[in-house]
């Protein structure tokens, strides 16, 4: 029986073709049935656009569901996708960049695996053929420093930073107890990298970890002169936030890359109790969105917050919560006091990309 892959956009519409019409005549070689969805270019509510990706799943037909978008529009499908039909069905979803909040969101909901993986920026398919005819991806991550190797059956999570931030505050945020967190970025530079990854620190995503692993960040590596530089960076300002010390790895084939290579995030369970009960476990979400638009729900909120009090410091005494200042970074990185605002490379995070959660309490592993 081949292969059949169902290509759907539920982030941003589709604006370049070659983001997928060069993947049908490589798939077609191989036996692979390739079907696109007749969205994949318009730009619609996100209720429609889960109808699509659900009725995909629901058929049966498809060995996958890959996602070809990317962008900032993910998350508004996050509350109509049939996560019960992703759970019971043999179907696996991909997608990579603003996909990364909707692979965390089905894998942790619907504790079931969902695949890390950029279809749209591979050159050579020889790995895009493997992983879906075989259900592996051989993914290269290296310890740094003094870091244990990688055990086989790591629990991972994550993938682009200021994607998997869309998360925070809600029941599709994974519990990351006792895993590791997979962190890439094509645009944040260093001073984002900071930002979002402070964010993660103050809602207690990095208290219960084993691992970090950091995938490519573009804009920074090319800021920081290099790939060394900028890993050497990052990890030192991801110690400063943790409570306990975590072991770093490097996945120099993961990011935003020419082939880069996919990861497969870990079944898991939201960290956060859900907060309403999936609209599609109603009688009115086993019909199309498009013709009971007027029944759809409001997203609700969660039940309870993610914490009430503060994470404490990892350091005490005249350092109580500060993190120093790196004049080689800041030296490195024109920070220097001055704005940064007509800087090449410059980042900026936008009003729709400030997520207000409350702080997280600790938890210390035994």
């Amino acid at each position: 029986m081949s292969e059949r892959v169902y290509l759907c956009a539920l982030s941003d519409p589709i604006t370049d073709r070659s983001r997928y019409e060069k993947l049908k005549p490589e798939f077609e070689k191989q036996g692979i049935v390739l079907e696109l969805s007749p969205l994949l270019e318009k730009d619609l509510p996100a209720p429609t656009k889960a109808d699509d990706f659900n009725k995909a799943l629901r058929s049966g037909r498809y060995s996958w569901i890959v996602d070809v978008s990317g962008g900032n529009l993910a998350n508004l499908v996050l509350p109509y996708l049939d996560y019960e039909a992703y759970q019971s069905g043999s179907t696996y979803y991909a997608a990579f960049s603003d996909g990364t909040c909707i692979v965390n969101a089905l894998a942790a909901r619907a504790h079931k695996k969902a695949m890390l993986f950029p279809i749209w920026n591979q050159t050579d398919f020889g790995q895009t053929i493997s992983l879906f005819k075989t259900r592996k991806m051989p993914t290269t991550i290296e310890p740094m420093n003094q870091a244990n190797p990688m055990p086989r059956h790591g629990r991972i999570f994550g993938g682009n930073i200021r994607c998997f931030l869309k998360l925070a505050g809600t029941d599709g945020f994974p519990d990351l107890s006792d895993g590791y967190l997979l962190l890439e970025s094509s645009s944040a530079n260093w001073n984002a990298f900071r930002s979002m990854s402070a964010h993660l620190a103050q809602i207690g995503a990095l208290d219960s970890l084993c691992g970090i692993i950091l995938g490519r960040f573009n804009v920074l590596e090319r800021q920081a002169q290099g790939r060394e530089n900028a890993l050497r960076l990052m990890a030192a300002y991801l110690d400063s936030l943790l409570i306990d010390s975590v072991d770093f790895y490097r996945a120099d084939g993961i990011g935003h890359i020419a082939n880069s290579q996919g990861i497969w995030i870990s079944a898991g369970k939201p960290l956060l109790k859900q907060g309403h009960s999936p609209f599609w476990q109603s009688e009115a979400g086993k019909e199309s969105v498009s013709q009971k638009t007027q029944e759809m729900p409001k997203p609700g909120p969660v039940q309870k917050p993610i914490g009430a009090s503060p994470t404490p410091p990892r350091k005490q005494g005249n350092d109580h919560h500060r993190i120093k200042t790196n004049p080689e970074v800041n030296n490195m990185t024109g920070n220097n006091g001055e704005t940064s605002k007509n800087k090449p490379h410059s980042y900026t995070i936008s009003t729709g990309d400030v997520y207000i959660t409350p702080f997280a309490s600790s938890k210390k592993r035994q």
